[in-house]
Formats: C-alpha cells, sequence, structure tokens
C-alpha cells in the first residue's frame, strides 16, 4: 500500500511539471511569433510599355480636391465675408465707348470751331444718318437718326426716339434743345438704341460737353467777321479761385448781323 501510494504522488507531480513546461513553451513560442518583422514588399519595377504606344504620365501625388481647393489664410477667415453688398456703377457721358458695336461720332473743340458749328443743326452737316429739321422760324427741331425720329413740331413734344443731353442734363423740351455752341470741349453723337443710361432712346443720343474748370489759368478769345455784316465774338476765362480747393470759368458769346432785306 505505501508502495502504491508513492508511485501515485509521483506520477502526479510528474503530470504537474509537464504542464508547467508545455504552458512555459507555449508563452515563448507566441512572443517570437509576434516580434518578428513583416516582411517589406517588393519594389515594382516600372514595365517598359509596348512599342507605338505612349508611355504613362507619372503620378504627380495630387489629390484633384488638393488641387481645385482654395488655400485658406493662417487666421482661419473667409476673405469677401465681410462685404455688404457690392455695387456697380455706369459710366455716362464721354467718348469711352468700351462697346464696339455702338456707332459713335465724335467732335472735339477745334473742330467744332473750324468747321464752324454752332448748335446741333449744324451736326447734321457732318454726321452721317443724322438729320435735324427745324420750322416755325427755327423754334424747335426734330430729329431723325438712321430714319427714326418724331414727327412731331409741338414745343412740348417730348420725344423719347433722340436724347439730347448738354452737360448729362436731360433737354427735354425741343424749344429747349437749340442751345448754341460755345466754350464747348466735345460733342459725341450716338446712333441706334441706347439702353438705360440715356432714358432708352430708340433711335440714338447727342451728347455734349462743356469745358470743365481747372486748377490752370487759361482762357481764349476769337472773332468773326461775314457777310452782311455779321460779328461774332467768344471768348472764356478760367482759372484756380482758391488753389487747390476752388475753380472757375466764365464763357460768352456775342453775335450781331443786319438784316436780308430792308
Amino acid at each position: 500500500m505505501r508502495v502504491l501510494a508513492r508511485r501515485t504522488r509521483a506520477s502526479a507531480w510528474v503530470r504537474c511539471l509537464v504542464r508547467q513546461c508545455v504552458l512555459v513553451g507555449a508563452v515563448l513560442l507566441a512572443s517570437a511569433i509576434f516580434a518578428q518583422p513583416e516582411p517589406e514588399a517588393p519594389a515594382e519595377t516600372p514595365s517598359a510599355a509596348p512599342a507605338g504606344e505612349p508611355e504613362p504620365a507619372p503620378e504627380s501625388g495630387i489629390e484633384p480636391d488638393e488641387v481645385l481647393a482654395p488655400e485658406l489664410p493662417e487666421s482661419g477667415e473667409v476673405p469677401g465675408l465681410d462685404i455688404e453688398e457690392i455695387v456697380i456703377t455706369g459710366k455716362a457721358g464721354g467718348l469711352m465707348v468700351e462697346d464696339e458695336t455702338i456707332s459713335v461720332v465724335g467732335f472735339d473743340a477745334e473742330v467744332i470751331l473750324k468747321e464752324g458749328i454752332k448748335d446741333i443743326r449744324d451736326l447734321g452737316n457732318f454726321t452721317p444718318s443724322l438729320e435735324i429739321k427745324s420750322a416755325f422760324a427755327a423754334s424747335n427741331p426734330t430729329i431723325y437718326i438712321r430714319g427714326v425720329g418724331l414727327d412731331d413740331f409741338n414745343a412740348n413734344a417730348a420725344s423719347a426716339v433722340a436724347a439730347v443731353y448738354q452737360d448729362r442734363v436731360y433737354m427735354q423740351s425741343p424749344a429747349g434743345q437749340l442751345f448754341q455752341f460755345y466754350d464747348v470741349e466735345g460733342v459725341e453723337v450716338l446712333r441706334g438704341p441706347q439702353g438705360s443710361l440715356y432714358r432708352s432712346a430708340s433711335a440714338g443720343a447727342i451728347l455734349l460737353r462743356s469745358k470743365k474748370p481747372s486748377q490752370e489759368f487759361s482762357s481764349y478769345l476769337t472773332a468773326t467777321h461775314g457777310n452782311y455784316n455779321l460779328w461774332e465774338l467768344e471768348g472764356a476765362l478760367g482759372g484756380p479761385i482758391v488753389p487747390d480747393y476752388l475753380s472757375g470759368r466764365l464763357s460768352g458769346t456775342w453775335s450781331v448781323r443786319d438784316g436780308l432785306t430792308k
């Protein structure tokens, strides 16, 4: 009985020792497996393109989103969010016409003086497709541009066909459109339908610009003598009144002529 008990205790001790050895071996094997580095992938060698086909372009490494996305400032603020409104202002008047489809005939001060242009009726002699008629002792004109006009000689008949502007002031009454040209910087005749800048005139517009005061002294005087004892004087004087702050200009004309019959 004693020998059997000793054998039983010995076999139990051996089994316990074997279990511990197996457990330690399993732990060492697992640690060795996880400690091994991953094998590096072999580098891909570029394959030669077939004959007759273009080689593919190398990749830039930049995604499309990265190219199109705008760069924001370091402050993180998006530019343009502090703008309350955007106002677009049109350029009214002058000869600065950017649209080449608009037909413009311009006259500067030298041409007006040389050709003897005294009022808008004389513009018809030098502007194609412009016809200005006046009846009843030339009290009010009717303007035709490219054959389009208002056939009404009433002094109160305001025409929306051809607009006349003097220094950006709309001359509505035909009786006030025959003003005399003197001390003029330039005249432009715009032929064709106009937009909202000139009251949507369907035939065209006539723009007159007087000489503006400047900070430099300037003056001129002209005299004309003609048949039937015609005398005409025209002159202007301008310059600074308060230097760098205020300037002025004074101009005028005088004309006298004998009658055609006695």
